[in-house]
Formats: C-alpha cells, sequence, structure tokens
C-alpha cells in the first residue's frame, strides 16, 4: 500500500481562459488565475505546497470558504488585455487514485500589483472539480463556467478550461540483482535479508527513512556470498522520481525470534547503483569496483550489484488516459445479524440525524470510484434477505428489483435503491459471499482486449461471519485470474478474522482443487476504524486499486492505448468537445416495481427481458 508519501503519479494542471469578461474601460482585462486544494483536516497533503486560506475580507470567494479547509496551491502570470488567455504557468500536484481530491480555480482581473489583497481586483468567477473529473475527462481536458457567487444570476463571465498531464519522471521501475560478499551472517549456516530504504521527503529533524522494500532471507551461496532474488521496483515508491534521492541498503542476519540483527549498512541512490552497471546492457561493468558494506564505521563486506536497469514502464494514469473504463460493482449484506432496520442502533435504520455505516460506506467508496465509470451506472446488488412475494432467500438479487438491468445511476442512484430494498426485502441469512462474487466474475470476464480494455471493482459491505468460506475462497482464487479487484468493507463490530484470511497479503489462498491465486485482489477495512474520518475508508480500501489493475494488464501483455480526443458533439448546431457541456443532472429514478425482486445470477444482458416475477 503506498505510504504515506507516496503518490501513484504526478500530474501537471495548465489552465486557460475563454471569452472572459472585459471588467475594463479601457483595454481589455488582464486576467491571472488561483488554484485552491482543499485540505482533509485529518490528513495533510505533503506532496502540495500550500498557503493557509487568507482573511475572507479580502477575497472574493474566500468569504464562503471561511473554515472549509481550503488552501492555495499557487497562482498563475498575468496576462495583460486578453480575453482568452493560456496562461504559461502550471501547477504540479501529486495524484492519487484513492483520494477524493478537490480543486477549485479562481479567476481575477488584476487591477493593482498587490497579490494579498484580493478584494483590490475584480473577480471574474470561479468553479469547482475534482481531480478525478480532470483526469478521466476525455482527453484531459475540462471547460467549466466561471461563477460568481455572490450574482449567480448575472452576466456571463467566460469559462476556465483545465488540462492535465502525467510527469514522466515516476513512470519508470528499476529492476535490480543484487550479491552480498565477504560478510557474516553471524553462525554457520546462517540467512541473511536486505532491506531498502529512501530518505524522506521533507523531514525536519536529521534524515528520516522510509522502508520500500524487503527481500526473503537467503543462505550463502558457496564462496560467491549472498544471492538475493532479482526485483523490481517502481521509481515513485523507491524514490519518488528523484535518482539522487538518497538510499540505504540494511543487510540483516536472520531470526526466527524476530530479532534480526543488523549485519552492514550501505548508503547510495538510483544514480550510484545504475553508475556501477553497463548503460546498455545494465549488466554489472568489470571495471566497476562493489560498494562497501559498513558496520561501526568499518567495512565489513561488499555489495555486488550484478545488474541494474531503469526503463520506462504503463502507469496507472496511461491506462485511464488510454480509454480503460473502471467498472464498479456494489453487494450489500442484507442478513438478519445486521438488526431490525426499523430500531435506532441497528446497522439498517434509516437516522436522521446522519447516515448509517452502510450509507456512509457507499457514498465514500462510490463517490471516489465514478469519475472513472464511464457511464456512471453501477450494478447494485443484495444478498441474505427474504424477497417478496414468495419470501424466499436470495444470496444474490437486485437491488431495485430489476434483475433484468440492476443498474443505479451513480452513487446517488445506489443510495436510493438501498433505500428502497430496506423497505420491501425481509432480512434473513445466513452470509453467502460465492454467488454474489461468481456474479462478479461473471460480470469481469467479458472480452478484454488491447482496443477494448476495462477493470471491475466489487465493493462488498457485510457486518459478519462468512458461512460458505470454502466456497468464498474457490471464488477468490477463480477470480485472481480475471480483471476484478474484490474491495469489503466490513461494518459493525463483529469478529473479521475470515475477512482478513481473505485478505491475503501474506498468505496467498489456495481453493479447494489445490489451485493458487495468481495475484493478490481483496483488500478488506473494519468501517469502525475510519468511523471519525470517513474520507480515510476510501484511501485505505481502494489504495491497491491501481498496483492490481497494472499487475493484471502487465499479465495479459496488454498496454495502455493512445490517450483519447476529447470527444466531440453538437450543441446548437455548434461541435464543441463532450467536456465543455454541462452533462450534470439528477440522479434517475430507481426503476423496478418493488414486488418484482427475483434472484440473479447472470449479468443483465445488452436488451434486458421484462422483469420476470419470482415464482419458487
Amino acid at each position: 500500500m503506498p505510504g504515506v508519501d507516496e503518490c501513484v503519479s504526478r500530474v501537471e494542471i495548465s489552465v486557460a481562459g475563454k471569452n472572459l469578461r472585459d471588467m475594463d474601460i479601457i483595454g481589455k482585462s488582464d486576467p491571472f488565475a488561483i488554484l485552491y486544494t482543499r485540505v482533509d483536516p485529518v490528513r495533510t497533503d505533503r506532496n502540495t505546497q500550500t498557503r493557509p486560506v487568507r482573511n475572507p475580507s479580502r477575497g472574493a470567494f474566500n468569504e464562503l470558504a471561511l473554515g472549509a479547509g481550503w488552501v492555495e496551491a499557487g497562482r498563475t502570470e498575468t496576462i495583460k488585455n486578453n480575453l482568452n488567455p493560456e496562461f504559461v504557468k502550471s501547477f504540479d500536484m501529486a495524484y492519487f487514485f484513492e483520494r477524493n481530491q478537490e480543486l477549485r480555480i479562481e479567476m481575477y482581473d488584476r487591477d493593482t500589483k498587490s497579490d494579498s489583497h484580493l478584494n483590490r481586483h475584480d473577480y471574474l468567477g470561479g468553479a469547482e472539480l475534482t481531480l478525478a473529473e480532470l483526469v478521466a475527462s476525455p482527453g484531459q481536458r475540462l471547460v467549466r463556467p466561471l461563477l460568481n457567487e455572490r450574482n449567480p444570476r448575472g452576466r456571463q463571465r467566460g469559462d476556465v478550461i483545465l488540462t492535465v498531464e502525467e510527469q514522466a519522471g515516476l513512470k519508470k521501475a528499476i529492476s535490480l540483482d543484487l550479491r552480498a560478499s565477504k560478510i557474516k551472517a553471524g553462525i554457520i549456516g546462517g540467512s541473511l535479508f536486505l532491506t531498502v530504504s529512501r530518505a524522506r521527503e521533507g523531514a525536519d529533524a536529521g534524515v528520516q527513512w522510509v522502508k520500500v522494500y524487503a527481500s526473503k532471507p537467503v543462505k550463502k551461496s558457496g564462496s560467491l556470498g549472498y544471492d538475493f532474488a532479482p526485483f523490481k521496483i517502481s521509481s515513485a515508491k523507491l524514490n519518488n522520481g528523484d535518482p539522487q534521492r538518497p538510499l540505504k541498503l540494511e543487510l540483516f542476519s536472520h531470526a526466527s525470534s524476530g530479532n534480526h540483527k543488523l549485519r552492514g549498512v550501505v548508503e547510495t541512490s538510483e544514480a550510484g547503483l545504475l553508475a556501477l552497471v553497463d548503460e546498455h546492457t545494465g549488466e554489472k561493468s568489470p571495471a566497476s569496483a562493489p560498494l562497501p558494506i559498513k558496520l561501526a564505521g568499518k567495512t565489513v563486506g561488499d555489495l555486488v550489484v550484478n545488474r541494474a536497469v531503469s526503463k520506462p514502464v504503463p502507469t496507472f494514469l496511461d491506462y485511464i488516459f488510454g480509454g480503460c473504463d473502471m467498472e464498479l460493482l456494489v453487494g450489500i449484506d442484507f442478513t438478519a445479524s445486521n438488526g431490525d432496520p426499523r430500531k435506532a442502533g441497528t446497522l439498517h435504520f434509516n437516522d436522521p440525524g446522519g447516515p448509517n455505516e452502510y450509507e456512509a460506506a457507499i457514498r465514500g467508496v462510490t463517490h471516489i470510484l465514478g469519475p472513472y465509470d464511464s457511464d456512471q451506472m453501477i450494478p447494485a446488488y443484495g444478498y441474505g434477505a427474504k424477497l417478496p412475494p414468495h419470501n424466499v432467500v436470495s444470496h444474490c438479487f437486485a437491488l431495485n428489483g430489476n434483475p433484468g438491468d440492476p443498474n443505479c445511476h451513480g452513487p446517488e442512484g445506489v443510495m436510493a435503491a438501498y433505500r428502497q430494498a430496506l423497505n420491501n426485502v425481509t432480512l434473513s441469512g445466513p452470509t453467502i459471499f460465492a454467488q454474489i462474487l461468481s456474479l462478479a466474475s461473471t460480470m469481469a470476464n467479458k472480452k478484454i482486449s488491447q482496443d477494448s480494455q476495462a477493470y471491475t471493482i466489487l465493493l462488498i459491505i457485510t457486518d459478519g461471519i462468512i458461512s460458505d468460506m470454502k466456497d468464498t475462497i474457490d471464488e477468490v482464487v477463480t477470480a485472481s485470474d480475471l480483471p476484478l479487484s474484490i474491495v469489503i468493507v466490513g461494518v459493525g463490530g463483529a469478529d473479521f478474522t475470515a475477512m482478513e484470511q481473505l485478505d491475503a497479503d501474506d498468505t496467498p489462498l489456495t481453493s479447494q482443487a489445490g489451485r493458487r491465486m495468481q495475484r493478490d485482489i481483496v483488500q478488506f477495512v473494519p468501517f469502525r476504524q475510519f468511523q471519525a474520518a470517513p474520507g480515510l475508508l476510501a484511501e485505505q480500501v481502494l489504495a491497491e486499486i491501481p498496483d492490481q489493475m497494472l499487475d493484471f494488464m502487465h499479465a495479459k501483455q496488454i498496454t495502455p492505448n493512445p490517450p483519447k480526443p476529447a470527444l466531440v458533439q453538437k450543441v446548437s448546431g455548434i461541435a464543441v468537445p463532450i467536456s465543455e457541456v454541462d452533462t450534470s443532472g439528477q440522479s434517475q429514478p430507481v426503476q423496478g416495481n418493488p414486488t418484482d425482486y427475483a434472484p440473479t445470477s447472470q449479468p443483465p444482458p445488452m436488451n434486458p427481458p421484462p422483469v420476470p416475477q419470482y415464482s419458487n
């Protein structure tokens, strides 16, 4: 999982204006732009240089933003006498797939030289968006109207145009093959293991180190020393794209008790490692000397770089820019162990004072993933309930009561279908995962090719112990070879040991037939650990998704497609990019008759048939 100062990518945001309002009597407006980011009070983003929100009396928007957590990320230059400016100054930001990174752009017409008193300039307007919306937009380009909060019905003030591009510095991976020689493990026949740490960015007191890799223990290979297994690590993880950032390689003698003993240290950098190999082949250069391994100021051995190669690799954003669709599927626990939803304090209770744990989890995760799903349609299912009219338990039913079309429009559509289901089904049990996992695998197992790329994320929200663990493991093992990740959020205070077993970070799952999972695709997080900071819940459950998607694409040798241009459609007879069209709208009403609930075993067909009636 990414560390506190490790991002998936860094991006550059460029700003332009279009048809800005002319605020000057002589000449034209002299525009400049300010970019703000909203900072989560629980966590400060170290990767964005920010300043506190200014005094609200000094700016137009800041009267509204006081206490809202907005901070200034930077300003563009001023362009004189121009109503269609293209600013040279851009904004460098860290991009995190798992975070809701809110942005606000403001435009001003400069009237004085003052930078600290915005009320001395004419406010042209502002626009809000998320970085995810910008990243997932066609051509990575968005056009938003500039709005004046003080006078929303006033004259049109023009548009702001934002584009985003991934910076190339983090789009690399470093492959290393290392050997330790002339060093002792402490006991005859003992093992050594290697760790790699990077100097932490922005550390205040001295150098602080962040561990980024640990090898498995290895025994001595005759007179050659200790050959560690070759490994590959992303530039983002190794050094945040800085080849000169200090690295510390430590060698420990392994002890089963966990009391490992430090045997030596090497301090170097990516550039230092690459300098020891042939720049064309990456193999050890005959003329290069090994790196001395030090302990207490003395040389205790040599670190030999057998091979070191740094080369570009596709990133998560490369696939998103190329049109890979991130599709979400939701499964919700309707077993009786959640308690009577009519009673306060139970997990499904419709609390007028705020969302219950299911609603908070649904909102938190779907809100982050929404922009990456091109059609905004989310299939939503429940399991463990008795369905009307025959009161038979189903372990996979459409929340909206329409098994022919279980799709809900956006996060609010899922919320509406969830509430509708609560009013029409009877909580029962047991907790069976296998059927909904099988459905997710079927939906994800469509033809994925170089030209047609998609990746599915199944969100399961549950309160209890799995009743069909063996069958569930079988389904997870099968799904591990598909373009699918499984996110499980545990609500309530039940024993979630079984969920932690599915989150096979240390021990890969094996099916009843003896088949081992191809890759780690399950992430489990207990909701109550993040109840005080719901935004961090989504971060925890989604942080591993980019790496899981990349693992699948690399295994299937699917490369990113070229970035898609902005789509064009006609508005009032004029061809404009779709990103310029206001496509915002209200959530679609829930479809289907509440009494038409039926269990689901297959994904919806392209042309849904009439809604079937459930029968025994």
